[in-house]
């Protein structure tokens, strides 16, 4: 059994691989991959049984945590597959049924889930804030968990039972759909886009969750104060979900950049300054230049 979950779980991962083939299927910034958990509230629905004989059906509260890889095709359309944990089950209480007086009938269940939700953002201008609707068929497969019965009689004796889940009181395979809303805030985590989500969903299941003995009236079904049962068991459920999503390319080595030197070129400027020496000729004497004069007049002569 665990083995056929395994290969299922693989084959619906790798299906998204698959819609993501071509040539923008190596831009790794497309997948993200991402955890989310909350809160499973899970009611049983029994549709065969009197209303008469009981009067409340409780909620039965658990958690839920996914692991995810999703695709984004455009700015519109995602594909995501899911894998992870939750709780389903429930109380009925009873009354006036055979000898007993009043009874609560209490199922805990752990599931494997594979959920594969298709997105669709709504895209809002001027704000960071990334609204989308997704709906998601779910399959899933008992993990683990324990049915009880606490009845009073009407001589007044408690009669508690309680059993192990098992395929004698439990189908082990489920399945269900999800219809869901929510919202992503973009974050920068070492430089990279990633989101956190707010999600708000509800499952509707189609399994009659009695085992094959139960139905077939091989084993005594511990709720349905007869021994046999009446019409269906079914789950319905909400859940408030946190996650967060980091592109894969997150995990990939970066490469170093590349160093580039610029050399800085220095013209060396020469000026050179230019000197001009000017060589004035020099004085001469008034008595020595008259003594250059070649022709002199009488007034001249007379005297010297």
């Amino acid at each position: 059994m665990r083995v056929r979950v395994l290969l299922l779980a693989l084959f619906l991962f790798f299906t998204v691989d698959s819609y993501a083939s071509g040539p923008d299927s190596l831009a790794l910034s497309r997948w993200k991959v991402g955890l989310s958990a909350g809160y499973h509230g899970n009611m049983m629905r029994f549709p065969g049984l009197s209303k008469d004989n009981y009067y409340r059906r409780g909620i039965g509260s658990s958690g839920v945590a996914l692991l995810s890889a999703e695709y984004r095709f455009n700015k519109i359309i995602s594909l995501r597959s899911e894998f992870g944990f939750a709780g389903r089950g429930g109380s009925l209480h009873y009354r006036n049924v055979s000898d007993v007086s009043s009874g609560v009938y209490t199922m805990k269940a752990t599931y494997f889930d594979i959920r594969v939700p298709v997105i669709f953002d709504i895209p809002i201008p001027n704000t960071k804030f990334a609204p989308y609707v997704y709906v998601a068929p779910v399959v899933s497969f008992v993990a683990g968990g324990w049915i009880k019965a606490d009845e009073t009689m009407i001589s007044g004796e408690v009669r508690p039972t309680m059993l192990s889940l098992s395929n004698g009181n439990i189908a082990a395979a489920y399945f269900a759909a999800e219809v869901g809303a929510g919202v992503r805030y973009p974050v920068r985590i070492a430089g990279h886009e990633c989101h956190v989500s707010f999600e708000v969903g509800y499952e509707y299941g189609f399994t009659n969750t009695y085992s094959k003995k139960e139905r077939e009236n091989a084993s005594v079904s511990v709720n349905t104060m007869q021994g046999a049962t009446v019409g269906p068991r079914k789950n319905s459920g909400f859940e408030l979900k946190l996650g967060i999503q980091v592109p894969l390319n997150i995990f990939c080595k970066r490469s170093k950049p590349q160093e580039v030197v610029v050399e800085k070129v220095v013209e060396k400027v020469v000026v050179e300054k230019v000197v001009e020496t000017v060589v004035e000729s020099p004085q001469v004497p008034d008595d020595v230049a008259s003594r250059t004069k070649p022709c002199y007049t009488l007034q001249e002569i007379q005297t010297m």
